[in-house]
């Protein structure tokens, strides 16, 4: 997990559950100065919870076996590993060890909670970073379904836009149709009637002159006649 510690070949883990015998695991620890580290197990997720040392420099004098068979504040360490269960609400603890031969068990302690707080640092960005993606390609999505939304609303608009124009369209040409028929029926009884007009107005003289012709020869024989009668009287 860690690059710091991947030089010590002397190493190795523990996994410990609630209630299992601390002493016995501790048995497969070297009595030599070291550091470990804690993983919790949750729900198929693996996390660091915690970095501890070993260190023969320091006062207490205690190697790693000697550490996981000491107290720590008045409670042996497996009461240590429960309460670590609890607060992480973890399935169990994969506690790994390395022995650090000559190298400061502290200083390896150090780099590697460093170490850890880099990782962690990038891992916070990292999920920032996706956060924000996240974020991007919701909103994305949002302005595609909507876009999607209006492209759709605008083609059923241009579609009813478009029959009403050609209903618009075909009424048109329909009442321009229904006016040149119009006009040729108008013309047409137009026609008939100057025709008819004329045929009557004709019949209507020629009448008009026989009986003006007629009555002329009637008028003229009286005239005559009375002509005659003067004529005769004389």
């Amino acid at each position: 997990m860690f690059d710091e510690l991947s030089k010590y070949k002397n190493n190795g883990h523990l996994f410990y559950k609630t209630g299992d015998d601390v002493l016995k695991l501790s048995q497969k620890l070297p009595n030599e100065p070291g550091v470990f580290y804690i993983l919790k197990l949750a729900k198929g997720k693996i996390k660091l919870v915690y970095i501890g040392k070993s260190d023969k420099t320091k006062a207490d004098n205690k190697t790693l076996n000697a550490l996981f068979n000491d107290r720590e504040k008045g409670i042996t360490l497996h009461h240590f590993f429960d309460k670590k269960i609890k607060e992480e609400n973890a399935d169990a603890l994969d506690i790994y060890w390395f022995v650090t031969d000559n190298d400061s068990p502290s200083e390896v302690a150090n780099k590697v909670g460093e170490a850890e707080h880099r990782t962690s640092a990038a891992e916070s960005k990292a999920a920032s970073a996706e956060a924000i993606a996240a974020e991007v390609r919701r909103q994305y999505e949002e302005v595609r379904r909507k876009a999607e939304t209006d492209f759709q609303e605008l083609r059923v608009q241009l579609s009813s836009e478009s029959e009403a124009r050609v209903r618009a369209e075909t009424e048109k040409e329909e009442l321009a149709q229904r006016l040149e028929d119009e006009k040729r029926l108008l013309a047409e009884a137009r026609e008939k009637l100057t025709d008819t007009f004329k045929a009557l107005a004709s019949t209507t003289l020629e009448s008009s002159n026989k009986a003006f012709l007629s009555l002329a020869k009637e008028t003229f024989d009286k005239v005559l006649a009375e002509a005659k009668g003067d004529l005769g009287k004389r």
